[in-house]
């Protein structure tokens, strides 16, 4: 919606990098785009009609004060939609996960052995292969424990799709 302010934060200064070099591309200028942590309180509260977490939450250890933090973030009637992990997703992405590997290269010489198939179609940078894999916690989530995570939130719509549950919630008790 080229009439909508839009914001976007992320941890990673990559994500950010890539983001606006989209965000010039298109020419989009309705977009601010910076690093940032949703634990921190960064915003006006009240400020937006939407919050999208995609990718976000299950990297999160204090979820609890992030979905605190989004609340507080959110206009009356206002939305949280989103994608978490769900514990479903493919074995050999929680192994690789959980190896805790300690640089890209080594990253890089166990997904060409293994191969999935993202990475075959994909081309991805050192920066943007971290951001991907290297993360330093994660949770994943059932439909049960995702709306008990969302309990300040009423859980509009869930989707289970291949390793993803995806979600869409309103600010609670509007």
């Amino acid at each position: 919606n080229p009439k909508a302010a839009v914001t976007g934060i992320d941890l990673s200064q990559t994500s950010i990098t890539i983001s606006k070099s989209v965000k010039r591309h298109l020419k989009v200028s309705n977009v601010s785009i910076f690093v940032g942590n949703i634990l921190d309180n960064l915003f006006k509260p009240q400020e937006y009609d939407l919050v999208i977490a995609s990718g976000v939450l299950h990297h999160i250890k204090e979820v609890d004060k992030a979905l605190e933090n989004i609340n507080s973030l959110l206009k009356p009637n206002g939305w949280l939609t989103g994608m978490v992990y769900s514990d479903d997703r493919p074995q050999y992405i929680r192994s690789i996960c959980d190896m805790k590997i300690a640089n890209v290269d080594e990253l890089k010489v166990i997904l060409e052995s293994w191969k999935p198939e993202w990475y075959v179609k994909y081309s991805q940078t050192k920066e943007e292969l971290a951001d991907t894999w290297m993360h330093p916690y994660y949770v994943e989530y059932n439909e049960s424990s995702l709306k008990e995570t969302l309990k300040a939130f009423t859980v509009a719509q869930l989707v289970k799709a291949p390793g993803k549950l995806l979600f869409s919630a309103r600010k609670f008790g509007l």
